[in-house]
């Protein structure tokens, strides 16, 4: 049995940007011979209690067509946020993961870890790799900014899904945010893994080269 057999999760994969950065949607472009949302669904397989992909408006034909059947396929929202909460309504379990399509190389013990977190009493548990790069601010004037303790959050996520819809209402870049703003604790999952985001197409063209 695996792990998420022993919990109640459902999987909301996040597909709904207009790529307007990139010059293209997201979900259905190819990096290394495979699309962006085969890659989301073939590494989470399908023993979730639910799975719901959130699309751009202009893919839903052809993710319907593409995806297994017991796939729900939903329009997203106007905001991020929007698209997020309208893909966690269609589930009711305890607990929801969350994952954003632009990050296809998701770490192979991601869910592991996402669900110990779950079963050690958090409620939001995310990835995160620590900062590399030399970092400022840039402002009225130029500040360094020490990049101690700094990380980039990632996606997969999971949360208690009652208590992220409760935490709902601004729109947010990502959810784990909401309960640090709140005063829970949030399960920071260190991965040296990369699994970069695909934002810019030159991210596109260095993964594919």
């Amino acid at each position: 049995m695996s792990l998420q057999d022993q919990l109640d999760i459902d999987l909301v994969i996040v597909a709904a940007g207009s790529g307007e950065r990139l010059g293209s949607r997201k979900a259905l472009l190819t990096v290394r011979g495979k699309s962006l949302i085969d890659r989301s669904i073939n590494f989470f397989g399908n023993s979730w209690s639910s799975t719901t992909v959130v699309s751009h408006a202009d893919d839903l034909s052809k993710l319907t067509e593409k995806v297994n059947k017991k796939i729900q396929i939903i329009s997203g929202g106007a905001s991020r946020a929007d698209s997020v909460k309208k893909g966690i309504m269609q589930g009711s379990s305890k607990f929801v993961i969350v994952h954003d399509v632009a990050r296809p190389f998701i770490p192979s013990d991601a869910v592991e870890k996402l669900v110990d977190a779950v079963k050690e009493g958090y409620k939001a548990a995310t990835l995160v790799r620590a900062v590399s790069s030399s970092v400022c601010r840039i402002g009225e004037k130029i500040e360094n900014v020490s990049r101690d303790g700094l990380v980039e959050i990632q996606t997969p996520q999971i949360f208690d899904r009652s208590l992220l819809l409760s935490l709902m209402g601004n729109d947010v870049t990502e959810e784990t945010s909401l309960f640090i703003d709140a005063g829970y604790r949030v399960k920071m999952i260190h991965t040296n893994s990369p699994n970069p985001k695909i934002t810019w197409k030159e991210d596109l063209d260095l993964i594919n080269a």
